[in-house]
């Protein structure tokens, strides 16, 4: 997912936060297991923490799908197969480098790579949302205010019902879907065109915001794992709080305003942070990296150490992504010169 000229360095810092994010997401309940009932009686000091940057971090994902929203998706061949070339490229070398390092990989890792099933479970809900991007777009140009604001409250609406408050009879897949993501696409959409009295307010108003709809949750999800051990729903990409903590942090970064050739430069290869430590065989060893850390280390080390491991990996990811750009640059010059 390449950089779009035009975009200003506060929102392509963003991006490299929201895949960070998903990172320390990765690192919480998906390496460690979610807290217990019995986690928060015997240590609940630790657990609190735990649940608090889980809710914190949450929001990754769909940072992502707002930033899509914001700038709209303008597919091309072109940016269609750079996409899928960025997909199969890093997951594919990531998988046969673990390979090749004894580390023991999955027998379908590469069929799963191939049509991006299992680990990559964001690819296909994406492609989907870039191929009829153009018909929302087109939706988001022609309808009125009006006519926007209701699809909008009628599509939540749907959500919370059948994709958050009850079983998913709606198929919103917790907020891991092409569906969930045409949602906060619109909105974002709604919002850079008609969100004039929201986006006036100041960046530490809509900071209050994400941290008022950040503090709810996790109320919430405390309460669900003291009295009935489980989390009540609380912590899902298709929360109604998780969505307005999304789009309030979002707005934070909105009032940014900065020009920076590095961030944007790294804002460029971020989506490669996401493909490297979720490939088969190296999401393993992520997970088993964190589970073995938060066993043999004391709490207070556990997330300087979470902090110093994610961005080194964030940074090696990037570098990674560079060589996959001047790979795919020199394809599209053999292309060129092959025509002629």
């Amino acid at each position: 997912m390449k950089q779009t000229k035009g975009r200003d360095s506060n929102f392509e810092l963003l991006r490299i936060v929201a895949m960070m994010l998903v990172m320390l997401v990765h690192a919480n309940y998906l390496s460690l297991g979610n807290v217990t009932q019995g986690e928060l009686h015997s240590s609940p000091l630790t657990a609190m923490v735990r649940i608090v940057c889980e809710q914190l971090c949450i929001v990754s994902v769909n940072l992502f799908i707002l930033l899509s929203g914001w700038f709209g998706i303008r597919p091309t061949i072109k940016k269609f197969a750079s996409l899928i070339f960025q997909i199969l490229f890093i997951g594919l070398v990531s998988v046969e480098v673990c390979r090749l390092a004894g580390v023991e990989v999955p027998v379908r890792a590469f069929n799963d790579l191939l049509y991006f099933g299992a680990s990559y479970w964001f690819v296909p809900a994406y492609l989907i949302l870039f191929c009829i991007a153009p018909v929302l777009n087109s939706f988001a140009e022609h309808a009125s205010k009006r006519e926007f604001a209701g699809v909008l409250a009628a599509f939540f609406a749907l959500q919370m019902l059948f994709g958050w408050l009850t079983y998913d009879y709606g198929h919103f897949e917790r907020g891991y879907s092409a569906l969930s993501f045409i949602g906060l696409y619109l909105l974002a959409q709604f919002v850079r065109r008609h969100g004039e009295r929201l986006r006036s307010l100041r960046w530490w108003q809509h900071l209050l915001f994400y941290m008022l709809f950040t503090a709810i949750p996790v109320a919430i999800s405390t309460f669900g794992i003291w009295t009935k051990g489980k989390e009540l729903g609380a912590t899902m990409y298709s929360s109604l709080f998780v969505v307005a903590a999304s789009l309030s942090l979002f707005l934070v970064f909105d009032k940014l305003r900065f020009e920076s050739r590095t961030v944007n430069w790294l804002a460029s290869s971020a989506f490669a942070i996401y493909l490297v430590h979720q490939a088969p065989g190296v999401f393993g060893l992520y997970q088993k990296l964190f589970a073995t850390a938060y066993e043999q280390m004391h709490g207070a080390w556990f997330i300087p150490f979470v902090l110093a491991v994610t961005t080194a990996i964030g940074l090696a990811s990037i570098l990674f992504d560079k060589v996959r750009m001047v790979l795919w640059e020199l394809i599209l010059k053999l292309k060129t010169i092959l025509v002629k």
